[in-house]
């Protein structure tokens, strides 16, 4: 029994043609792009608003820890040794 030697068939590829979208699709992709970043920037608008008493009292005991801490350095600052003349 021989084997006669078989020629490998390579499968066709599949060209696939690109198609151009149509002037509608695109403007329709934009203007839903444009309302959905509109959307958010209210949505964030809308957020901060609603945290800004909270924002607020945050700063401002930010502030207050600050205050306190430069309160506390300026009094345990040892003062510079005076030279006796």
């Amino acid at each position: 029994m021989t084997q006669t030697p078989t020629a490998k068939i390579k499968p066709r590829k599949k060209t696939k043609t690109k198609r151009k979208p149509s002037p509608k699709s695109t403007t329709l992709r934009r203007v839903l792009l444009g309302m959905g970043i509109a959307a958010a920037a209210v949505t964030a608008i809308l957020v901060a608003l609603h945290f800004a008493p909270l924002l607020i009292a945050l700063l401002a005991v930010l502030g207050l820890c600050a205050a306190v801490a430069v309160f506390r350095r300026l009094t345990s600052m040892n003062p510079m040794p005076t030279i006796p003349t």
